[in-house]
């Protein structure tokens, strides 16, 4: 990406209120989003998949520098 344009991540989870449907569209909507999604967890998934949402958080940030 050039031009100022930055990469965006959204982290998803599993059993997010967002039906699969709905996490595509949102992800759709903007070019060259990144989706990543947590395998446990619910609409707060960066407290009830914690772990997991710290390391795929890093590895996005690691990917960005």
């Amino acid at each position: 990406m050039g031009g100022g344009e930055s990469t965006t991540t959204v982290v998803l989870a599993a059993d997010s209120t967002f039906t699969p449907a709905r996490k595509d569209a949102f992800v759709a909507a903007r070019a060259g989003t990144r989706r990543i999604d947590l395998s446990p967890g619910t609409h707060d998934g960066h407290l009830d998949a914690l772990e997991e949402w710290i390391t795929v958080l890093r590895e996005a940030l690691r990917s960005t520098s």
